[in-house]
């Protein structure tokens, strides 16, 4: 049970202003006068005890009432702005910047999913139908890895293990150990690992694998499920994203196909003109295997390499033959050199993105002559974790 002598300083977390404290802690009373003796660790119960909060007010799909940031949600949660780029004059360019999300990235939002699946865990704990919550690991390059980690850290809850590369600079396997992650090198490259090799890697046996396991593939659905549609309520003809491991095209493809054709009904989170929507052109942008956008080529992480690159074009492709999506839909390989041009640029204009998160820039500025003028391009920035050179 939660300890009846309460030190507020241990217990509030530091997200939380002076009027939230004090909602909190009456809230956590009432939660532990409620919790049978020894049906939770007490790390557990403070854990439950915040997310329960903060859930409070959440809802699945009802824009009146989003759920991210969890601190102060808003929808949409970041901010989209024209950028003037004498390049791209005759264009209504719009940057979605994730850079402004908790932990610097839309990994962010992936990381708040993951989240809400250990609150399950614990639920079922809590009512007796597990003995235990199982830990959860992840194959990262540092992204991903840093946006669990300040997500779960805010809820007090365990950090998944990280699998990285053995080549992973020390400064950042130094930053993932002081956010209270345990970090496993490993000489990735050679080949993909399956779920069971990546929880014996990570001290995990019996654990849940993020990377490609079968709670990723069904969590992966709405890891970017609020982004899809805050993209889509900018009117765009165009939205041009970065393309790492597939998750983002996998949840704009989901979203735009069901809004298209009214699968399940119609979201409310959707704003826009449903008519129009079949004419939307999704460009995602992707990098060769050596590329120095390492968040993009990883060829030890499920979806980023060119062998899962061909069937997804070819469903893009026949999505565009069923009038689904916008004839200009497909995955595009960039050459370095374009990203490097725009990172110059980016620094210019005041952009905060690494390399990798400007994939979608850099393809707009070197193959504008695709889209017709006059169009309205939605280009999603999904930030700077820091971990890029």
């Amino acid at each position: 049970m939660l300890t009846k002598t309460i030190n507020t300083a241990q217990v509030v977390p530091s997200w939380m202003n002076r009027p939230q404290a004090t909602h909190y802690l009456r809230f956590r009373s009432q939660f532990a006068k409620g919790l049978p003796k020894g049906a939770l660790a007490p790390e557990e119960a403070e854990t439950l005890a915040r997310l329960r909060w903060v859930r409070r007010n959440h809802s699945a799909n009802n824009p009146r009432r989003p759920e991210f940031p969890f601190f102060a949600p808003r929808f949409p949660a970041s901010r989209a702005y024209p950028v003037q780029i004498p390049l791209l004059d005759g264009y209504d360019v719009l940057v979605k910047d994730e850079s402004t999300n908790p932990s610097g990235t839309h990994k962010a939002r992936l990381a708040w999913e993951v989240l809400l699946l250990h609150m399950n865990m614990l639920e079922q704990k809590l009512a007796g139908r597990i003995k235990s919550v199982p830990g959860m690991s992840i194959i990262s390059s540092g992204s991903t890895a840093l946006a669990l980690a300040d997500t779960f850290n805010a809820f007090g809850a365990p950090c998944p293990n990280v699998l990285c590369s053995d080549t992973a600079p020390e400064s950042l396997i130094a930053q993932m150990q002081a956010h209270g992650i345990q970090v496993h090198p490993e000489r990735l490259g050679r080949r993909a690992f399956n779920s069971d090799e990546i929880l014996r890697l990570t001290d995990n046996e019996g654990g849940i694998d993020l990377t490609g396991g079968r709670f990723a593939i069904e969590l992966s659905r709405n890891y970017y499920d609020w982004l899809s549609f805050e993209a889509m309520n900018l009117a765009p003809s165009v939205v041009i994203v970065p393309y790492g491991t597939g998750q983002l095209f996998d949840n704009l493809l989901l979203h735009l196909g069901a809004e298209v054709r009214e699968v399940n009904g119609n979201d409310p989170r959707f704003a826009g003109d449903r008519d129009g929507l079949s004419r939307l052109s999704v460009i995602w942008v992707s990098a060769g295997a050596s590329s120095i956008a390492s968040k993009l080529a990883a060829p030890f992480l499920p979806g980023s390499t060119k062998d899962d690159c061909i069937p997804r074009n070819n469903l893009v492709s026949q999505l565009v033959k069923g009038g689904i999506i916008g004839r200009l839909s497909r995955i595009y390989e960039i050459p370095d050199w374009q990203l490097l041009d725009t990172m110059r640029l980016a620094e210019e204009i005041g952009l905060n993105a690494e390399i990798s998160a400007l994939a979608g820039l850099a393809w707009l500025i070197h193959n504008r002559g695709l889209i017709p003028k006059e169009s309205r391009i939605v280009v999603v920035n999904t930030g700077n974790s820091g971990t890029e050179d």
